[in-house]
């Protein structure tokens, strides 16, 4: 029995060969293109949120007057409910850019 499956496999394995190639080229392929993809909507979206946040947090809030502060009120609370809206894809990105140091620092 164990002879025949290996008589089978070598008759089979010139086709059977080819077609394997093709098949983990393939998926090579589509796994490639999977994380490119990923990396770039990543980036994508983290430079987006950068410029988010610095055009967001670009006051000292001891310098503002009060009908400054009540302007930026709406803008602040817009950012906390997107990051709040989406926390799986907005809170990752928020750490890393928590972590940088070319933010204000308020």
């Amino acid at each position: 029995m164990v002879s025949l499956q290996n008589n089978l496999r070598k008759t089979a394995g010139n086709t059977g060969n080819i077609s394997d190639k093709i098949f983990k080229a393939t998926f090579y392929m589509k796994f490639i293109t999977t994380i490119i993809l990923t990396l770039l909507v990543t980036f994508t979206f983290g430079q987006t949120l950068s410029y988010e946040i610095d055009s967001i947090y670009n006051f000292k809030p001891g310098k503002l007057s009060s009908k400054e502060q009540e302007t930026k009120f709406p803008a602040l609370d817009k950012f906390w409910d997107k990051i709040k809206s989406d926390t799986t894809k907005h809170l990752p990105l928020l750490r890393y850019e928590l972590k940088q140091t070319h933010h204000n620092p308020f």
